[in-house]
Parts: C-alpha cells; sequence; structure tokens
C-alpha cells in the first residue's frame, strides 16, 4: 500500500480574502481618476465642437466681400443668430436678439427648441479715422458711405448647451477685425 503525502499547497481561504481585501483597496483608489477622465474627456470634446464652430463662422464671414457684411440702415450692428437643431442635424435661424447689449448666446431664447450648440454673430463698422483721432470710436451706423466703412469687427460666440453631468457646456467668443 502506498502513502500518499499531503505536499499539494494551494491557497487557502484567509488568503484569497486578504488578497481580495487588498485588490479592492487599489481599485476604490483607482476609481476616481477614471471618473475624473470621462468628465475631462466630455469637457474636452465640448471645448474642441466649441472652438471649431467659432471659427468656421469667422472664416465663412472672413470669405464674404467686404461690402456684403451689412449693417442695417440707422443701426450700429448686426446680429443674426442660429443654432444646431438635434432632430434636424443642421444649422437653423433663430430670432436675434434686439440690443446691441444682447447680442449674445445668452440671450437667445431657446424655449422648447431641442438645440445642442447656440451661436451668435455680430458686425460693427468702423472708421479709421475716427479710431486714430480718439483711440476709440463709436460704430458707424448701417447706410454710411462705403468709402468711410474701413473696418468691421466681426464677434462670434459660440455656447454648447450640453448639460450632461459629467461635463458642463463650454462657450468662446471670437473677436476678428476685417479691413479694406
Amino acid at each position: 500500500m502506498e502513502m500518499r503525502s499531503n505536499t499539494q499547497r494551494g491557497f487557502s481561504i484567509v488568503e484569497v480574502m486578504i488578497a481580495a481585501a487588498i485588490f479592492l483597496v487599489v481599485a476604490l483608489g483607482i476609481l476616481p481618476i477614471f471618473a475624473q477622465a470621462i468628465r475631462n474627456n466630455l469637457a474636452g470634446r465640448d471645448a474642441t465642437d466649441v472652438s471649431n464652430l467659432g471659427k468656421s463662422k469667422v472664416e465663412e464671414m472672413m470669405q464674404v466681400p467686404f461690402d456684403s457684411l451689412v449693417v442695417p440702415n440707422g443701426q450700429q450692428w448686426a446680429c443674426t443668430a442660429e443654432y444646431w437643431s438635434l432632430s434636424e442635424k443642421k444649422w437653423k435661424s433663430t430670432a436675434a436678439p434686439t440690443a446691441p447689449t444682447e447680442c449674445s448666446t445668452s440671450k437667445v431664447d431657446l424655449t422648447g427648441i431641442s438645440a445642442l450648440w447656440v451661436r451668435v454673430a455680430q458686425i460693427r463698422q468702423f472708421s479709421l479715422s475716427d479710431i486714430q483721432k480718439s483711440g476709440t470710436a463709436a460704430p458707424l451706423v448701417g447706410g454710411t458711405a462705403a468709402g468711410l466703412v474701413q473696418i468691421k469687427e466681426i464677434v462670434v460666440e459660440v455656447r454648447s448647451t450640453n448639460k450632461n453631468p459629467l461635463g458642463s457646456g463650454k462657450s468662446l467668443t471670437l473677436r476678428m477685425l476685417r479691413a479694406v
């Protein structure tokens, strides 16, 4: 008769429980890092989208002939507002704010609209001689003779309406000057 020795060794239940507890402590310590990385990625995506949408609108307005950037007669500014329709996947115009101080994405009424981004573009025009005289100048009103308008200021503001709890909406304002 042959005797078997008890030489096979394995992990005892106590050793397995200790290893599991150590793994759990390490995992709980690393988990907030993953959550923060997700928040950072969402915020970064929002910031990139807002930046690209603002730059594309500025580039679009820089391609328009100088005299086609029109300020309505008697006004000192022109303001257009649009939003990205989630349902139609395209930019749609909406009512622009009615006063220069309100030409902002925060003043655009989106009641009942499912929008991912809001974009507002403002145009003001100036005379170079007025700026040289005073250092600052009031915008020229629409209808001013074309020869007197040498500079147009283009301001584009874009805001994300993202209300994701992991990442908040971003906004960006771009300001460009365009000369004759």
